[in-house]
């Protein structure tokens, strides 16, 4: 079994930090950019996300959720198709790919929008 934590790059910054997803198992740990940054003031350690005070949280929450369940269904599916636990890089670049696609295909929406705008 996996655990799945969102972790800031430095918690104790004064400026924007990265949050990064960090995944563990099987002695292992991966950690992902999930390429969104946050003032650590603003982010529930406790509850590993934006508080309610930080402008956009609703969709930053949502995003983070997304994210992470998008994580946890590429590691299970792998595990299910191979019947093995994926070995780091193999794990980076499975999530790599799925994240990769999943931006192209948002940007493609949206220039859709712009478009019919």
């Amino acid at each position: 079994m996996a655990g799945y934590n969102f972790h800031l790059k430095d918690k104790y910054s004064k400026k924007e930090t990265p949050i990064n997803l960090v995944i563990r198992y099987d002695k292992v740990t991966v950690k992902i950019a999930t390429g969104q940054k946050i003032l650590p003031k603003d982010w529930n350690h406790n509850e590993q996300k934006y508080y309610k005070s930080d402008s956009g949280y609703y969709q930053s929450n949502i995003f983070l959720s997304n994210f992470k369940h998008d994580a946890e269904e590429v590691f299970l599916t792998y595990q299910n198709i191979n019947k093995c636990l994926p070995n780091p890089d193999e794990l980076r670049e499975l999530l790599k790919t799925k994240f990769d696609t999943v931006t192209k295909v948002a940007d493609l929406t949206y220039l859709a929008l712009l478009k019919t705008s």
